[in-house]
């Protein structure tokens, strides 16, 4: 276990959050999964525009990848990795870790339409490289990034529940708005 790790705090939102991980002594094809939790989300509807006030998290996101894209820097821990790391958990232990990436390929080309990293294929990669306020990856989505943020008629959000740190409601959330079980 490495960490834990502050994140950059700023008040800008593509500086904010940012942090890297050295992972000394880690196996580039380790497989790596970050929790990031606690302080203050300053761009809760992911618009891109700083919120005053700033929302308290009590909730976690995760984002899972080999230790080599943690280095690299080429992970962001954003809504779309913990929708991919719910749906990964299941598979830990019943798929060779090899078969994880294949797993992880066939979520991304499922939720997303367009190459958003640039290397010409719809990938897990593209799940890592996804910003959540940059409107043009919104538009590669295969489902409307709103649905996470909008509340429902009980006023209840995916975004919100990850905020208030209520599983049971995330997991409820997203399994009615996405068919995507995070129940392990």
């Amino acid at each position: 276990m490495e960490g834990p790790w502050q994140t950059v705090v700023a008040d800008e939102v593509s500086v904010a959050g940012r942090f890297a991980l050295l992972l000394d002594g880690i196996p580039d094809d380790e497989w790596i999964l970050v929790a990031a939790s606690g302080g203050r989300d300053i761009d809760a509807d992911d618009d891109g525009n700083t919120n005053t006030p700033s929302t308290p998290n009590k909730g976690t996101l995760y984002g899972l990848a080999k230790a080599r894209e943690w280095r690299n820097g080429n992970v962001r821990v954003t809504a779309l990795t913990d929708l991919a790391w719910r749906f990964a958990r299941s598979l830990i232990g019943e798929v060779a870790p090899t078969q994880l990436y294949i797993r992880l390929d066939d979520l991304a080309r499922a939720l997303i339409s367009q190459d958003i990293n640039a290397d010409g294929v719809v990938d897990h990669h593209d799940i890592h490289a996804f910003v959540p306020h940059d409107p043009a990856h919104r538009s590669s989505l295969n489902f409307e990034y709103d649905a996470l943020i909008e509340p429902d008629a009980n006023g209840d959000s995916v975004i919100g529940a990850h905020h208030s740190g209520d599983s049971n409601l995330l997991d409820a959330l997203l399994e009615k708005k996405s068919s995507v079980s995070s129940a392990s």
